[in-house]
């Protein structure tokens, strides 16, 4: 009665923490997970229940994640941070601690936690630190301007980027990359003159 009484504590502990719990075969089979986890994935139980690591890792591929079990059993242990995918198909940074217990055929118990602010505070802190040692090169505006635009452009991903400065009341492009020069020529100003070239503006 002793024990029962402990290992039902011990699911209450594990179904109402903060951080996600999992446990898992050693297939990579989800056999149990709390309700934080649920949260994070977006997924209930039993939908996860019904899933295995490679259904949710975003990051590593499944030759990945089957050596990161050899080697959790190795160690015993292991920390590690990961990407997973939810149910709605957005993907969150996450660290997990897992630990390999041999008994019961050798299963996996792995605490999870959601780490995408965290990892979005040292991007951009990184990204300030790069933009900072560009701006302190000491090169022309127009040469300081491109390198940032092709920095942002790489940190971000985009395929297009351009920069407008203020020129008077308007706001043209300063520099671009990426666009086509009749994509350029027809949005180079912000602001719609008249007939007159005078800007056109809303009435008070």
């Amino acid at each position: 009665e002793s024990l029962r009484g402990s290992d039902e504590r011990n699911r209450t502990i594990l179904q109402t923490a903060m951080a996600g719990f999992w446990r898992t075969d050693q297939r990579g089979r989800l056999l149990e997970v709390n309700d934080a986890y649920c949260r994070m994935s977006g997924y209930s139980a039993k939908e996860l229940l019904a899933m295995q690591i490679s259904d949710l890792e975003a990051f590593e591929t499944d030759n990945d994640t089957a050596a990161h079990i050899k080697k959790t059993m190795a160690q015993g242990e292991d920390r590690f941070e990961t990407r997973h995918r939810r149910k709605d198909g957005s993907v969150f940074d996450i660290e997990i601690s897992a630990q390999y217990r041999p008994a019961e055929g050798g299963q996996f118990v792995a605490f999870l936690q959601d780490i995408t602010e965290r990892k979005l505070a040292e991007l951009e802190r990184e990204a300030t630190i790069s933009i900072l040692k560009i701006l302190n090169a000491g090169n022309d505006l127009h040469g300081l301007m491109a390198t940032v635009m092709g920095f942002m452009r790489e940190l971000a991903g985009c395929e297009a980027v351009g920069i407008r400065l203020r020129d008077g009341s308007d706001f043209p492009y300063y520099n671009t990359s990426g666009f086509s020069d009749e994509f350029v020529k027809a949005e180079m100003h912000l602001c719609v003159k008249d007939l007159d070239g005078q800007l056109k503006r809303d009435e008070v």
